[in-house]
């Protein structure tokens, strides 16, 4: 049976991969919806976006966004879309 912190483990790994080659860690922003779903590597093969499939006018590579990310998701969840904002705007290069 797995343990609470294997649990914590995969979860923290889906937060991280990329949602087309789940080999790679998730760096590519999509706007205008602000979603970060995939790879740089797997971006450019993506016309809309895999989260609310709208579609993907431009793209923009992200830093520190899966460490940031975890560190708001252990402290409680963003604050709906504004704390999403506000973690994003602090992550672009």
């Amino acid at each position: 049976n797995p343990t609470p912190a294997d649990e914590a483990k995969k979860k923290e790994q889906a937060l991280d991969e990329c949602l087309v080659c789940s080999d790679q860690k998730r760096d590519t922003l999509f706007l205008p919806c602000a979603h970060v779903a995939v790879c740089s590597g797997c971006s450019d093969r993506v016309k809309k976006c895999l989260i609310c499939k709208e579609y993907v006018d431009e793209r923009k590579k992200v830093t520190k966004f899966n460490s940031i990310l975890k560190q708001c998701f252990a402290r409680s969840s963003p604050d709906t879309t504004w704390g999403y904002f506000q973690l994003i705007l602090s992550c672009i290069e």
